[in-house]
């Protein structure tokens, strides 16, 4: 049985969604949510000593991971064997959680996970870039505090990085911005006006199960 191609069968039947076409702010929320509610329901199942509880939970979390791989556009097959190897290449020991299981050995390398789609490196240093600034300023608001006034404000800064960029062109030396720096910070705002565009409707209460 082949759940990945079922799990597709799914998304794409009853869902209508195709590979790799929802990867914004809110479906990145909706991804969270959706799998932290599963495993909060097989903490439940533990709590109420449970066995179909907890394997209910356990069942839907993976159903919600697959179609979430399938959304992003992951080229599942490939990068699960992938992940595979570099799993059947740890050792057993004993980990930093304390109890022995399979740990990485000495130059251990990281699976590499592949799309189905080419992306764009402006898009991968984009999403590096906005990865890091989260990670620097610990970020615990929503993306709307910063931007109260929706579209407008998303637009604002989009037309602020283009005014510096025609600003910065022909010059040898500028002052704390090159323009590389303000072409990712307009993809990155770009990317925001689009999830904003894109995902008012978007309905983060329905459930796949």
């Amino acid at each position: 049985m082949d759940i990945y191609k079922l799990v597709v069968e799914f998304q794409k039947e009853i869902l209508n969604n195709k590979a790799g076409m929802k990867t914004g702010f809110k479906e990145y929320k909706f991804m969270v949510d959706t799998l932290e509610e599963e495993l909060q329901e097989f903490k439940d199942g533990y709590s109420n000593n449970s066995f179909n509880e907890m394997a209910d939970a356990l069942i839907d979390l993976i159903y919600f991971a697959l179609g979430h791989c399938f959304r992003m556009g992951v080229d599942f097959d490939e990068s699960f064997l992938a992940v595979h190897k570099a799993n059947m290449d740890k050792k057993l020991a004993k980990t930093d959680r304390g109890e022995v299981d399979a740990a990485k050995p000495k130059n251990w390398q990281e699976p590499e996970v592949k799309s189905i789609r080419e992306m764009p490196q402006l898009f991968i240093d984009a999403a590096k870039v906005q990865q890091q600034k989260d990670k620097d300023y610990n970020n615990k608001n929503e993306r709307e505090d910063y931007f109260p006034f929706g579209l407008k404000s998303y637009i604002q800064m989009i037309w602020i990085k283009v005014l510096r960029m025609v600003n910065v062109v022909g010059k040898d030396k500028v002052f704390n911005e090159p323009l590389h720096d303000s072409v990712i910070d307009l993809a990155n705002y770009a990317s925001f006006l689009y999830d904003e565009i894109n995902y008012d409707d978007f309905d983060t209460e329905f459930e796949e199960e």
